[in-house]
């Protein structure tokens, strides 16, 4: 092979080989790319309760999530959540009594680009507000009220486009002062969708 043809074939290699890994690059960075997303989807939700009173009598509950937020870059998200606790259900200091909660926080994500999977890990601060159904109120156990919260956990997306994705994590949700009892951890799923 002449050294003309030589330098056509390397040149053609080269140039296949630069086009290949700049698709793949491609390809990868369509999961990552900066901008605004939104999600909603089910969320189970353990009891954590802490009160001598209610350690251990309480049921866990189904409940729903709502999420917003912004990629900056490949690394980093802020996000806001929002989770419903349907109904946890005492067994024993009020049998058939209830809790209902709201939980509202922002969080920043630590996303590890993977292409189509990204796992996560999460922390932010907020509130949780309780909505403790009458029969609680009357065994002086406080568990009604709005207190500021932290949350903390990891997940993972799972892009099926470069748009849509679906989401599962777990996180703890740790409230203070007036219901400081309350924690709960939460396995949330649903899907997302960025724009």
């Amino acid at each position: 092979m002449r050294s003309f043809e030589r330098s056509v074939v390397l040149a053609g290699a080269l140039a296949i080989g630069i086009a290949l890994g700049t698709s793949s690059a491609h390809a990868e960075d369509e999961f990552n790319r900066p901008g605004p997303y939104v999600g909603v989807g089910g969320s189970y939700i353990v009891s954590g309760f802490q009160d001598g009173a209610a350690d251990g009598d309480f049921g866990d509950t189904l409940g729903f999530n709502a999420r917003g937020g912004y990629r900056f870059n490949d690394f980093f998200a802020a996000e806001g959540i929002y989770e419903y606790g349907d109904d946890f259900g005492a067994h024993q200091i009020v049998p058939g009594a209830s809790i209902q909660t709201n939980a509202f926080t922002v969080n920043g994500k630590l996303l590890l680009p993977l292409g189509r999977f990204q796992p996560y890990l999460m922390g932010g601060v907020g509130f949780v507000n309780a909505n403790a159904d009458r029969a609680i109120a009357r065994t002086g156990w406080d568990a009604d009220g709005t207190s500021f919260a932290g949350r903390f956990g990891g997940g993972v997306d799972l892009w099926a486009t470069e748009n849509v994705a679906i989401y599962l994590d777990a996180a703890y949700t740790i409230p203070v002062d007036e219901v400081s009892d309350l924690n709960h951890f939460s396995f949330g799923w649903g899907g997302k969708y960025s724009f």
